[in-house]
């Protein structure tokens, strides 16, 4: 990252096809996998934080909480082009400051869990994350 580079954020700004835009970017399928996302109702249990350098969308995070009792960083994304340059962290700074709860699980990806840990988040033996495929 360059020292003079403009970065700015906003929340709940960031657009359903740019957020597919990404999506495909970073090889997590194609846009016709993301049409249902246009059906989705907008509301502050899921909240996006956008990262802009130069005015240009480098990434997001999206955290889902019930703004009391937990939340869940559930996505950082940063777009290749601009991987392993510091703003994964730069986002996940500002992302953690807008959590309105005392702390905040993560889910990672398979071979991101690195970047959390250096990131001062801890595994725990007492919470574990499952998946069901529903259809």
């Amino acid at each position: 990252m360059k020292n003079n580079q403009n970065i700015r954020f906003e929340k709940n700004t960031i657009s359903i096809d740019c957020l597919v835009e990404i999506y495909v970017e970073i090889g997590w399928g194609t846009i016709d996998d993301y049409c249902k996302l246009h059906h989705i109702p907008k509301n502050e249990t899921c909240q996006y934080f956008s990262l802009f350098v130069d005015d240009c969308l480098v990434g997001f995070s999206k955290v889902l909480t019930d703004n009391f009792s937990f939340s869940i960083i559930v996505e950082v994304i940063i777009k290749p082009n601009f991987q392993r340059k510091g703003f994964g962290s730069i986002l996940l700074d500002y992302t953690e400051r807008q959590i309105p709860t005392n702390h905040a699980f993560v889910h990672a990806i398979h071979g991101n869990e690195d970047f959390f840990l250096q990131r001062n988040f801890k595994e725990t033996p007492h919470y574990h994350l499952f998946l069901k495929k529903l259809q």
